[in-house]
């Protein structure tokens, strides 16, 4: 069954069947359009999901139960940049980053014991033009994200608050990246 969350009714469970935003929908492994990556990101313990929501400029969360059942996040969305279109968690599991597409920018939060984001105060980094991928290096300590209209990637650190700095680090590939994976 594939959809978005938003065309699809909960359950008494919440939403065990789909997740979807921007250009994936996942489905018991398997996605739509692109990279699974690309959209959605789990927490590492494996407890939270998070969804941007291009259309309407936010985050869902979701927590996920023991047989991989979604259930909202009590509350609202959270808010993030325009046109949200990645989101990533730190392997620490404290941290949730969205690059914002449409503002070049990365949303960033501080995940709470019940999955609520608190929006990390600051600037936003500035990403490239249409940044659309997020990963991490397995340490936790950088945060590259892929941008497809400059066809470039940009480093970031990640300091013990959560809060991103650029390492002015970003290197020009010469074609939009489409998924960015590391090794450890």
């Amino acid at each position: 069954m594939l959809g978005d969350l938003d065309e699809l009714p909960p359950t008494a469970n919440g939403w065990d069947r789909a997740t979807a935003c921007h250009n994936t929908v996942v489905v018991d492994g398997l996605n739509q359009r692109e990279s699974i990556a690309q959209a959605r990101t789990a927490a590492p313990a494996g407890q939270f999901l998070y969804v941007p929501n291009p259309s309407t400029d936010t985050v869902s969360g979701f927590t996920i139960g023991a047989a991989g059942t979604l259930t909202p996040v009590p509350g609202v969305a959270f808010a993030a940049g325009k046109s949200p279109a990645a989101a990533g968690v730190d392997p620490s599991g404290k941290f949730v980053y969205v690059v914002n597409s449409g503002t070049t920018t990365i949303s960033q939060y501080t995940i709470d014991s019940v999955g609520d984001l608190t929006a990390i105060t600051g600037t936003a980094p500035a990403a490239g033009t249409n940044a659309g991928f997020i990963t991490f290096d397995p340490d936790g300590k950088f945060v590259y994200v892929g941008n497809l209209g400059s066809a470039s990637i940009t480093q970031f650190t990640i300091s013990s608050s959560g809060a991103l700095s650029s390492t002015s680090n970003i290197l020009q590939i010469g074609s939009a990246p489409r998924v960015l994976a590391l090794t450890k």
